[in-house]
């Protein structure tokens, strides 16, 4: 396409998206209006998301008019999505056929309303993969093969394929689930809604896990064959050039994604019961002005003049001021009599700021543990291994101890002596604070997923904008630190949105407390104590047999075709990509099924206390031991950092023991952390979306 054109559509679009902005200031105007604040803001939820829609359809066109040389790009952007169609459209088609039996039996089962907002949580969900599945790859080839190598350049393209992942997922399913809930009148029946999204997402986040840890596990394998393999000749290197980063940036959406609107209908739920018609708006309000500074923070973001870490951690500290001005001026209208929900909104704001700023600290050279585990991988692989987890352990203590303080402030700041209930909501509305902000924290992580997957692809490829050395440290570096930022981060808000769903739940099963006594109860929590370990057991499980299926098609591919050890023909890199995709997200359906039987039953039979009881202890059990094995591999990380700047050599018996005992406690953490945080939340969210066909 011409240039100019490119640069008219570009202005159009800035042109459309600021007239949104316009009218969504105006529109503020509901706020002097006591009488009609319901009637006013209730279309608040869709232009929130309408702008981020159009913020991300103006990185979009900012990705295409970066200068490229175009034929060269459009092969390669081809290629790569090759590989990543590959791995979406099996796991897509397994997706839709789950889809299909689900909704035939919600159609026996459930009213048409919540069949309807099931299916439209399906399809909006699979539809934003498409839109990453056709943008990433756009992007990624930009950076590889722009004209100008700067690394501000290559940092803006980044931030910009980021910044559209992040604002597709939370502006079209907020636009769809604000028209849903106009048209129903009932939040209750939008809880098919976040149902289908758990189902895509849960499936995504355990099959990418299968299908990361397995690409790893069968290239080990691979190199013990006597064959000598090097990237090009290696069938599994398309799949390895996207396991890792691009797999990662679909699990932290995914993650967040579900996160975010959980808690959003966990606040509406228990707001209902405080104020009614004004508890329910409300919640949408927040997400929407947490929405809206998120596109002003992305829009306003450049990467011209200063360290992109500050300026990412500077973004996120900006979006969440914006937003607590945006609350301040909302609660004092709304609700001028109880001023202090504003309270919990604060404290919940400035929880995700601090577990962030944790967990840079937890990766700094400075901080004194870092040199502990450095200085002990001098006598050995054991003494590493015991030390890391060590100082995992004492810097797991700060975040939870937030957690906890976050939870009791909110609850007292809110009248919760006097007035539980709206205590309660408080819990809950600190909670949808922190994760309001979503689309500035989506963004800065998968920013980091980006630049990861640009350097994997570069290694098949060695193209100019990584084949400066010590650019690439540069940008392992910065992708290191930021992807430190929402490691606890992610953590801490699995675990308050599994609490706030728990809460809804509750509400919506009448149950004012959980009785530990009950034998029921007593029975469930042993079960619910070991069903994510024993779960974890079976991610394990399919990564082997994943592995064991890659294994065999190399095999099979360089036996059919000995000319690809020659080099005189290119491996089929899909075919490998294509059979770890089917695999993975077959295993990871039949998994979550045995899952939800077990909820079930438990419900059937002990009753929805027991249920209740079975999924905080799974919540307990697994609690202490993700932030244990990240903030582990964080502290582990930074000493390897501290090491490689004390000798610069990466050959010394100290490094290669710390880098060895890194391996292992990082195995164990990609595993277990990102199956942990979302089983339990959906578990939450199974037993709180299917509670009605339960009761009835």
């Amino acid at each position: 396409m011409d240039r100019n054109k490119i640069k008219f559509r570009l202005f159009f679009w800035y042109l459309i998206l600021w007239i949104f902005i316009f009218i969504a200031l105006k529109l503020g105007y509901f706020v002097y209006f006591p009488d009609t604040l319901t009637t006013k803001s209730k279309w608040l939820g869709l232009f929130a998301g309408a702008i981020a829609v159009l913020t991300a359809s103006c990185k979009i066109n900012e990705i295409v008019l970066c200068k490229y040389k175009n034929s060269e790009v459009t092969e390669l952007s081809r290629y790569f999505r090759d590989l990543i169609t590959a791995f979406s459209d099996k796991k897509f088609t397994i997706i839709s056929v789950i889809s299909v039996f689900l909704t035939i039996l919600f159609l026996n089962t459930m009213d048409m309303k919540f069949t309807v907002c099931f299916v439209s949580g399906l399809i909006i969900t699979l539809f934003v993969n498409e839109i990453v599945k056709l943008v990433l790859p756009l992007g990624v080839s930009r950076i590889l093969k722009i004209n100008n190598h700067s690394e501000n350049n290559i940092y803006k393209i980044s931030f910009n394929i980021s910044s559209v992942i992040s604002l597709m997922s939370l502006g079209f399913s907020m636009c769809l689930l604000t028209v849903l809930f106009h048209i129903y009148k009932d939040y209750q029946i939008i809880n098919g809604y976040i149902l289908g999204i758990g189902v895509v997402a849960v499936i995504d986040i355990i099959s990418s896990t299968i299908s990361k840890k397995s690409s790893c596990l069968a290239g080990e394998i691979v190199s013990n064959f006597e064959y000598n393999l090097d990237e090009k000749k290696n069938p599994l290197s398309g799949l390895k050039s996207i396991s890792s980063d691009f797999l990662n940036s679909l699990i932290i959406n995914s993650d967040f994604t579900l996160s975010f609107f959980a808690v959003l209908i966990a606040s509406m739920t228990v707001g209902s019961e405080v104020f009614y018609l004004q508890g329910i708006f409300f919640p949408i309000i927040l997400v929407s002005g947490g929405l809206f500074a998120s596109v002003l923070v992305i829009l306003c973001i450049s990467f011209s003049k200063s360290d992109a870490i500050k300026k990412l951690l500077f973004s996120e500290i900006l979006t969440v001021f914006i937003y607590c001005v945006i609350s301040f001026y909302c609660v004092r209208i709304w609700f001028p009599e109880y001023k202090m929900i504003f309270n919990p909104i604060l404290i919940g704001s400035i929880s995700g700021l601090i577990i962030t700023v944790l967990n840079i600290f937890s990766m700094s050279e400075r901080y004194s543990s870092i040199k502990n585990i450095a200085n002990s991988s001098a006598v050995g692989l054991k003494l590493v291994l015991f030390q890391g987890i060590r100082e995992g352990i004492k810097l797991t203590a700060l975040p939870v101890i937030i957690i906890f303080l976050s939870i009791l402030i909110s609850f007292l700041s809110c009248a919760g002596m006097q007035s539980p209930m709206l205590g309660i909501w408080g819990i809950v509305l600190g909670v949808l604070s922190l994760l309001s902000t979503a689309g500035t924290i989506i963004a800065v992580n998968v920013f980091s997923c980006v630049l990861g997957t640009s350097r994997d692809f570069n290694r098949m490829f060695l193209y100019e904008s990584f084949e400066n050395t010590s650019k690439e440290n540069e940008f392992i570096k910065i992708k290191d630190y930021i992807s430190g930022f929402g490691k606890n981060f992610i953590n801490a808000s699995s675990i308050l949105s599994t609490i706030c769903i728990l809460i809804a739940y509750t509400v919506i099963a009448g149950l004012e407390e959980v009785d530990f006594l009950n034998p029921f109860v007593l029975a469930s929590v042993v079960i619910g104590a070991i069903i994510p370990f024993v779960f974890c057991s079976f991610v394990s499980g399919g990564i082997s047999k994943t592995a064991r299926s890659l294994t065999f098609e190399v095999k099979r591919q360089l036996r059919k075709y000995p000319q690809i050890l020659r080099c005189e023909m290119s491996p089929d890199y899909i075919k490998c990509t294509a059979l770890a995709s089917r695999n993975s997200a077959i295993q990871s359906v039949f998994y979550i099924s045995v899952v939800c039987i077990i909820l079930s039953l438990i419900n059937l039979f002990l009753k929805e206390e027991a249920l209740a009881g079975l999924i905080i202890a799974s919540l307990l059990s697994g609690e202490g031991l993700i932030f244990i094995l990240s903030n582990s591999s964080l502290a582990m990380r930074g000493a390897k950092k501290y090491l490689l700047h004390e000798y610069d050599n990466t050959e010394r018996i100290e490094y290669i023991s710390l880098s060895e005992g890194c391996g292992i406690v990082e195995e164990f953490k990609n595993i277990m952390v990102t199956v942990f945080n979302v089983l339990i939340k959906f578990m939450a969210i199974f037993a709180l979306t299917l509670i009605p066909l339960f009761m009835k």
